[in-house]
């Protein structure tokens, strides 16, 4: 077991070297007692509560959002943490991801609350007349702060519907300062103590974003003692502009960057709106869409939800503002990107902005410069296909050796769907390649890396099969010396021709005799004649595949698995299903 002491070089600070002005420290601390999740009033989503220590002191502490997988008795270092006022004293709030110190203990916690000795009577009330803000100054979510403000509104008695204790009355206004008015609901009937014009100091108010108001700024104030009277006026002293949103500053497209990419503030012109996407484990539905200023062009990915929350509908042509969206490179598209799904986005359509006939540039921010480009391939996990396992997906670099067949059919639900069989290769082995709805062309002995493939069997053969975030990249760069001819494959079971029922869909294995090419009114097909112990039988088959492989193979025994006996003008026939293989023996 690692001891941790003072001299750790992650660490910033002892708990008792601390205190109300230290924000965003780093710090190591032992779980002394952790709590279950709860559903928290104050921060509106689930947290946990625990109490830390090292060996000068502990603190209450509350885990907003992360801590899911914490334990008593963890060494935990923790990042950009702040040191906040409850009514208990002080405790640590927790955003940032934990990291859990493997095999590490901290000796000798103190069982002393130090934090709390350093907070006076008053203090534990409320903030101090040094900690008020600015409106322009609120700047993260869910944290509690102190305003001064004229209030711009008659107070108005209004309801809400909460999930923890149902219809409850709220009082709504607007107060203003020098640099902005806000959205405040106070959760209290306190409606007759407070007048319009008049100046009032508000502690330890909540910054929430609230759909009720299309997602806009609001102070949350639990009750009328956190609202003190300062001064009383007859008349507004400032006509400010409401703040919608957290404010940034705004940038180009050209300004940005993977390292000053996050709570971006944009303003940008929709070029272009593709399909909707919805992705596959949280359902969450997207918008891709082209935007651009006069620097550039970039793709941006929006939650709907965004929109929904915005009361918003995008079009072609609109200029938009969003702020703190942030900028990713996604490695299933290679490409880089804005991205607009978080809880704290605010995006709004503007008129008659001079963008709207600018000159849009055509530098295009979501490629990849070649450096990038080298940089991702050498980050990729390249497998052999001989490793391949059922139990994951796989990223491989092969040669396209042919091409098998293409077939357009539909899915269960009646959609258009285009199937491509090839057969690839690597050094190591060769196998089966299956794409859905792929419009790359592929050229014949040309290597690709294929991103995020598959392995299924199916009918005895085993294929790779694309997905959603499967991606082809020609390989200009890159070619085998040899190429292995070993298809791999598992052993199926085979009947004999005479055992296979007319309709019966299975695998056999037959010599074949000859073959027979005919040129019918969809192209040309072929007979060939097959036998085994039982029967002679003619195989049907329609793609040059097929056609290849029995001419290659006569007079051989071959499997041929996925087929089915058929009879057609009183003769029966072996003919192939989709994703049927002749496969020498």
């Amino acid at each position: 077991m690692n001891e941790i002491t003072q001299d750790h070089e992650i660490a910033d600070y002892y708990l008792d070297e601390i205190d109300l002005n230290s924000n965003k420290v780093s710090i190591i601390l032992k779980v002394i007692k952790i709590e279950e999740n709860e559903l928290d009033s104050d921060y509106l989503t689930f947290v946990r509560k625990a109490i830390l220590g090292d060996s000068t002191g502990c603190i209450n502490a509350i885990f907003i959002e992360t801590g899911d997988k914490i334990k008593n008795g963890d060494v935990l270092t923790l990042h950009d943490v702040n040191l906040v006022k409850s009514t208990n004293g002080a405790r640590l709030e927790v955003r940032k991801p934990v990291e859990i110190i493997q095999d590490a203990d901290i000796p000798n916690v103190s069982g002393k609350f130090v934090i709390d000795e350093l907070i006076s009577e008053k203090q534990q009330m409320g903030f101090d007349n040094d900690n008020i803000f600015c409106l322009n100054e609120l700047n993260e979510l869910n944290r509690r702060y102190t305003v001064e403000i004229q209030l711009l509104t008659q107070p108005e008695l209004r309801q809400k519907w909460s999930p923890e204790s149902g219809r409850e009355n709220i009082v709504h206004m607007i107060g203003g300062d020098s640099t902005g008015s806000i959205f405040i609901d106070l959760y209290d009937s306190a409606i007759n103590k407070l007048k319009q014009y008049n100046y009032y100091e508000i502690r330890d108010a909540m910054l929430i974003k609230d759909k009720n108001y299309g997602n806009r700024l609001v102070l949350r104030v639990d009750n009328q003692d956190q609202i003190i009277e300062t001064r009383t006026m007859d008349h507004i002293e400032y006509e400010t502009e409401l703040i919608e949103y957290i404010t940034t500053e705004l940038i180009k497209l050209e300004d940005i960057s993977l390292e000053n990419r996050n709570n971006l503030h944009l303003k940008v012109k929709v070029l272009s709106i593709d399909t909707l996407y919805s992705g596959n484990k949280k359902s969450s539905e997207y918008l891709y869409m082209n935007v651009g200023d006069e620097t550039g062009q970039i793709i941006l990915k929006i939650s709907t939800e965004v929109l929904v929350n915005s009361y918003i509908t995008l079009n072609k042509g609109d200029v938009i503002e969003i702020i703190n969206c942030f900028y990713e490179f996604d490695i299933y598209r290679i490409r880089k990107q804005l991205v607009a799904d978080l809880s704290n986005v605010f995006i709004k359509v503007i008129d008659n902005d001079p963008l709207h006939k600018s000159e849009i540039g055509s530098e295009n921010y979501s490629k990849l410069t070649e450096e990038e480009f080298k940089s991702y391939l050498e980050k990729l996990k390249i497998e052999k296909l001989e490793n391949l396992s059922f139990e994951r997906s796989m990223n491989v670099t092969v040669r396209i050796l042919e091409e098998i067949r293409t077939i357009n059919t539909h899915t269960k639900k009646d959609e258009p769907i285009k199937i491509q069989n090839w057969l690839v290769a690597d050094d190591s082995a060769s196998v089966y390649l299956t794409l859905f709805n792929n419009e790359k062309i592929l050229k014949i002995n040309q290597e690709y890396t294929i991103t995020s493939l598959r392995p299924k069997i199916y009918m005895g053969n085993i294929y790779l099969n694309s997905g959603y975030k499967t991606n082809i990249i020609e390989r200009k760069d890159f070619k085998y010396d040899n190429i292995s001819d070993m298809i791999l494959t598992v052993e199926v079971e085979t009947k004999k021709l005479e055992e296979l029922e007319i309709d019966e869909v299975g695998n056999i294995e037959v010599t074949i005799s000859d073959i027979q090419k005919i040129k019918g009114e969809k192209g040309t097909f072929a007979d060939a004649n097959v036998y085994d112990s039982t029967d002679l039988i003619t195989l049907r088959v329609f793609d040059d595949y097929s056609i290849r492989k029995i001419e290659e193979n006569i007079g051989n025994t071959v499997e041929i698995t996925n087929c089915v006996k058929q009879r057609y003008k009183n003769k029966l026939y072996i003919n192939l299903k989709p994703g049927g293989i002749i496969r020498p023996i």
